[in-house]
């Protein structure tokens, strides 16, 4: 056993988000399996939600962007037609945004 496994709901999330990477504004992926588990999908969510940050899931895992900048889905048809604009205005493509 590990002490993971001894951990609260509350610990648990507390230890997530303490973190050197949400401290500053970086990005961490947890399993969903572990979220479940350890504190429950809708309580994390809540978290989340709660210091403005946005989450993504793919193939068992949730990536968490900590910060409140836009999130961009870039696709092989939208990097090329839109690389260069939003590299030269700075600005998120037109309806790549994920909110």
């Amino acid at each position: 056993m590990t002490n993971r496994e001894f951990m609260t709901p509350d610990a648990w999330m507390r230890s997530v988000f303490s973190v050197q990477a949400v401290n500053k504004g970086g990005v961490i992926r947890r399993s969903l399996r572990d979220i479940d588990k350890m504190a429950g999908r809708d309580a994390f969510l809540t978290e989340i939600r709660r210091r403005g940050f946005q989450a993504m899931t793919n193939a068992g895992q949730m990536v968490i962007f900590c910060n409140q900048e836009p999130v961009h889905l870039l696709t092989a048809g939208t990097i090329r037609d839109r690389i260069a604009d939003d590299v030269s205005t700075h600005r998120p493509p037109k309806g790549g945004s994920i909110r």
